[in-house]
């Protein structure tokens, strides 16, 4: 969908037109992302709970790229990213994304 052929583009499902990696890594800047990290700042802590809250109840900002606040993994953001985020912090649950 971005006009770069899927072979030649660095994040192939993502619309990324402007090809931007920064890194160097061949990896689209905009694929590159912690799971769990709705904030950006590099970890998964209360804060990114709070973000995703943030969010959806106030209009704050949206996660870029919002696939990083789908912290259980079910293909959307909402108030269960932001309980699985809490529950990994405080009672040892699974980190975001974890796969059995």
């Amino acid at each position: 969908e971005d006009t770069v052929p899927d072979g030649c583009d660095n994040c192939p499902e993502t619309y990324n037109p402007d090809q931007e990696d920064l890194n160097g890594n061949d990896i689209g800047d905009i694929c590159e992302y912690v799971c769990g990290d709705a904030n950006g700042d590099g970890s998964v802590n209360i804060a990114d709970a709070s973000y995703i809250i943030n969010a959806i109840f106030f209009g704050g900002n949206q996660p870029d790229p919002i696939e990083a606040a789908d912290a259980n993994g079910d293909g959307s953001m909402n108030l269960a990213d932001a309980s699985y985020i809490v529950n990994y912090i405080f009672f040892g649950g699974h980190p975001p994304c974890y796969e059995e």
